[in-house]
């Protein structure tokens, strides 16, 4: 039984944020039927910065990792069952992609007039513009990685310090109580 827990877990914090997705959504569709050119240059950025296929791409690795875990978690949970939570994954994923996609537009409009909208999309539009989101996504994966190295490698000289800071001050390390 503790083994499905998990899964209703994940279920209900995605439709947690599906609704406050379209909620927002609704607010951004309003604001934007006032203000349509801003939604046709924010709708063309999106589009030459290829928004949607990487909001997928970001989904379908967020979802591998969580199974993932869930697979760590649960060896024993039949191979069935994770087949079935991964054709749910699947079909939420539209929803997903959508309201990631309104609230990143909204952003967009919030921060960028209609002509500098307009001004990044043509640079997004160009071969090098390509190029740079391509590689953005290379420099963000390898960037992220290395920053967890350098965190995890600070991270354990200060803890190191620190240990041997209450230890000379005489604190007791197996509790927290006071």
């Amino acid at each position: 039984m503790k083994a499905f827990i998990f899964p209703v877990v994940i279920s209900s914090v995605i439709f947690m944020a599906l609704n406050c997705f379209a909620e927002s959504g609704q607010k951004d569709l309003s604001r934007n039927a006032v203000n349509h050119p801003h939604l046709i240059a924010a709708n063309r950025l999106l589009q030459a910065m290829q928004f949607r296929e990487s909001a997928k791409r970001q989904y379908q690795a967020e979802v591998a990792g969580i199974m993932g875990k869930l697979q760590q978690s649960n060896p024993n949970l039949p191979g069935r069952a994770f087949d079935i939570l991964d054709e749910e994954f699947e079909l939420v994923m539209p929803k997903v992609v959508d309201a990631m996609t309104i609230i990143t537009r909204g952003l967009y409009q919030e921060r960028f007039s209609v002509t500098e909208l307009n001004t990044i999309a043509e640079f997004y539009e160009t071969q090098t513009g390509q190029k740079t989101l391509q590689q953005l996504q290379i420099i963000s994966s390898i960037g992220s990685e290395q920053g967890k190295a350098i965190g995890n490698h600070f991270g354990q000289e200060a803890a190191s310090r620190a240990i041997q800071r209450i230890r000379k001050e005489g604190l007791e390390l197996s509790g927290r109580g006071g």
